[in-house]
């Protein structure tokens, strides 16, 4: 995809760094960036209607051990939706890792962006990345009929996503908002979106049936709300046998936008599963690791050297 790159002048947000933009087939695409240089990559997609800042939470917890580039991509609020005519998902994926600065170790991505990273998962390489974590992603079994009836629950769980995603990003000042002015906020979210917003989730929806994830061997955290209607019982169930390698699993203490609204638990959840892979190389992780070898061999056979008197330097080869 050609694409222009310049470097964004800083905005009014400390939290992030800006590093770059690329205005791609009309849509503009950037990335920010929280965390030393150096850490291992990590870099976070956000879902539709939903902001790059939405990570914030979660990324001030995970800022210590990744070094975490947001992108800012063409779903964004006040889109026209045209993004969906000019490229393909994959192809919107491939440009936003591709303005990234060094390779990243994990992929993290919520709702449409790891739906996203699911269809770009399927004609990109085993190891594009060390791991990857979804974030109420939603699935369809091929075996589940496509009927009117989909159709309408499908548009009313959209609305009621869409309203979620509004008390997610106004946190407590929404606890202080009248109902009526709250609904009207929705309703014009809603009515800006127009038709298009939802027609690009629900699209989303039908195709997740004839994803080919089988082969996918990237370890892979999916995490959602066991209440949240796009991957809650058979099709978390559904998704994890056509994804073997995917370890599903649903809290009823997360909602949909779980990465702003209960970011501490899923920061410990990602934790968990990442540590494996919190190096910037394997080479790094190959050194820790003969690093602790040593240890434990001179903790048992010469207790009386001190054991951080020997080290490793680099491992070559």
């Amino acid at each position: 995809m050609n694409s222009q790159t310049t470097t964004l002048p800083r905005i009014n947000q400390p939290f992030w760094t800006p590093i770059a933009q690329d205005t791609v087939r009309g849509e503009e695409i950037a990335v920010y960036a929280a965390g030393a240089v150096g850490l291992p990559a990590m870099v976070l997609l956000h879902g539709l209607e939903d902001s790059y800042t939405s990570w914030e939470a979660l990324v001030t917890l995970l800022s210590d051990r990744f070094r975490c580039y947001v992108l800012d991509l063409p779903w964004r609020p006040g889109g026209t939706f045209e993004w969906r005519f000019r490229a393909t998902i994959p192809e919107w994926v491939a440009a936003g890792l591709g303005m990234l600065p060094e390779r990243p170790t994990i992929i993290t991505a919520h709702s449409l962006g790891a739906n996203a990273v699911l269809r770009w998962l399927e004609t990109e390489p085993a190891n594009a990345a060390r791991a990857l974590v979804l974030l109420s992603p939603f699935y369809r079994s091929p075996s589940t009929p496509v009927s009117w009836l989909m159709f309408d629950r499908a548009l009313e769980d959209y609305r009621k996503v869409m309203a979620e995603g509004m008390r997610a990003r106004l946190g407590d000042r929404a606890r202080r908002l009248e109902p009526d002015v709250f609904g009207r906020m929705v309703r014009m979210t809603l009515d800006r979106a127009g038709p298009q917003g939802f027609v690009a989730m629900f699209d989303q929806f039908m195709s997740a049936s004839q994803l080919s994830l089988t082969h996918v061997d990237t370890p892979t955290l999916v995490v959602a709300s066991s209440d949240d209607p796009g991957i809650s019982g058979d099709r978390a169930e559904a998704l994890a046998r056509d994804m073997p390698v995917a370890d599903v699993r649903l809290y009823p203490t997360l909602s949909h936008f779980c990465h702003a609204e209960q970011a501490t638990q899923v920061a410990t959840l990602m934790s968990q599963f990442l540590a494996p892979f919190a190096y910037a190389s394997l080479e790094e992780q190959l050194v820790d690791e003969v690093r602790e070898l040593i240890h434990e061999f001179l903790a048992r056979r010469l207790p009386h050297l001190r054991p951080t008197s020997i080290g490793v330097s680099s491992v070559k080869g």
